[in-house]
């Protein structure tokens, strides 16, 4: 998976990591946070316990990459490996990464409104050279092309979404995320019990930020490669969706919110509040987190479910060292 910034990965990564749980899959972690060598491009040596020959069935941390052969992606994916994204409307997901990461005070040092008067100003002064996340353009970016200079109208957006087009065997649209699962467990061959799940990092309602139609119209002139990308993909989403049948369609779904609505009744205790060791939380962000029911009856499921990135990532990575200490004793 490509892991793109705020735009529900989170939520998919969790699933995708329950299923290397539950099968005992290899899964290509980062040595340590959340990124694997970002925000320089990715090589395998910085994939934590790396041997310089293991395959993985799954990677889905974030990344930062250029090219997706030679000594990139495929050379450590197993052969059928599937290739999947997703993006999210970028009027929304702009303001989610501006507040999210707080770049009124790390970044940008104003207000969103008023970056986007005159982006480039605050782009040229604070952006750096090498970022975690792109200032401009940033799910372009995230998917393998740095369009932060490039201006509208660039051919080179375009070839590298027909590249991208053809890489992917699916990318999944967060506006759309119960249909976007659906063509996902049909793609893996999967059952909808593998694509339940709860809503992984998103910020509570008071964390919430308004944006005017004008700061909308902004962020999405400011954004145009990712505008073109995101209305590529939504394109190809809903004609995947007539291709599997939309009566199909909306019957798995309200299938899959079913499920999901008694797992939540099943498993949600309580949520954590700011603060609390056991979660980790961006500044002055607010994130919706969940402690699992003590009578749960699916209780390592709904432990699964619950559980926040970085605990599972730190899960993982313990499994991953137990086996290496096994194999080199």
């Amino acid at each position: 998976m490509v892991k793109t910034h705020k735009s529900s990965s989170s939520t998919l990564q969790n699933i995708l990591f329950r299923k290397a749980e539950d099968l005992n899959l290899s899964v290509a972690l980062p040595p340590e946070e959340a990124y694997i060598g970002s925000p320089e491009n990715f090589n395998r040596r910085f994939i934590l316990g790396d041997d310089g020959k293991r395959l993985y069935n799954i990677m889905a941390s974030h990344m930062k990459f250029e090219t997706w052969k030679g000594n990139d992606i495929q050379e450590v994916m197993a052969p059928d490996a599937k290739y999947i994204s997703v993006l999210r409307n970028p009027a929304t997901q702009y303001e989610s990464m501006y507040t999210y990461y707080a770049w009124k005070s790390t970044r940008y040092m104003v207000e969103l409104s008023t970056f986007l008067k005159t982006p480039e100003k605050y782009m040229t002064i604070y952006e750096p050279e090498k970022p975690y996340v792109a200032g401009r353009n940033p799910m372009t970016f995230d998917n393998g092309l740095d369009a932060r200079k490039l201006e509208e109208g660039d051919p080179r957006v375009d070839k590298f979404i027909t590249e991208l087009d053809q890489r992917h065997h699916l990318v999944l649209i967060a506006e759309y995320f119960d249909e976007s699962l659906i063509l996902l467990k049909d793609l893996m061959c999967w059952t909808i019990y593998d694509v339940i799940h709860f809503t992984m990092n998103s910020r509570s309602r008071e964390s919430l930020v308004e944006t005017s139609s004008i700061d909308e119209d902004a962020i999405l002139k400011w954004n145009w490669a990712d505008v073109k990308l995101y209305s590529h993909f939504n394109k190809i989403l809903w004609e995947k969706i007539a291709n599997y049948g939309e009566k199909k369609m909306a019957s798995e779904v309200a299938h899959l919110r079913e499920m999901k609505k008694n797992l939540t009744k099943e498993c949600i205790g309580t949520t954590i509040n700011n603060g609390d060791k056991r979660v980790w939380y961006p500044q002055g962000i607010k994130i919706n987190s969940y402690i699992v029911n003590t009578h749960a009856r699916r209780k390592h499921l709904c432990g699964q479910l619950t559980r926040p990135e970085h605990g599972y990532l730190n899960l993982l990575r313990e499994r991953v060292l137990s086996v290496n200490q096994l194999t080199s004793g």
